[in-house]
């Protein structure tokens, strides 16, 4: 089963394991009806399963401060990802650029965390 956090499928690598894990276990319930809503609707999930993608993305900011940072430092590049993959939700891979970008801003949240907790 795939994991969807903050609109991103868990095999795009973006979050940490750490942080999917705990998101994971903590959210079980969310992931997986968005997962179901997901795979019962592979061409127009991003508006019927926004209910689902929703309390998936208030349990997870409740749960990971690396998604609450993500979401504030990044929002210019996650909105420009997100319009893109509901302009092409049939074809997502149209979207890799504005994913890239928005990938580049979240390690660099992850590192200026990681920097944070070093010192």
């Amino acid at each position: 089963m795939t994991a969807y956090v903050f609109g991103v499928s868990r095999s795009t690598s973006l979050w940490t394991d750490a942080t999917l894990k705990l998101i994971q276990k903590e959210c079980t319930r969310y992931v997986d009806n968005f997962a179901k809503c997901v795979e019962n609707y592979p061409d127009t999930w991003s508006f019927l399963c926004e209910k689902q993608s929703m309390k998936l993305a208030k349990c997870s900011e409740d749960k990971s401060p690396i998604i609450v940072r993500a979401k504030m430092e990044c929002a210019v590049e996650y909105e420009k990802f997100n319009t893109c993959m509901d302009r092409n939700f049939s074809k997502t891979e149209l979207c890799r650029p504005e994913y890239q970008i928005f990938s580049d801003c979240v390690s660099a949240v992850q590192q200026k965390l990681k920097d944070n907790d070093a010192t």
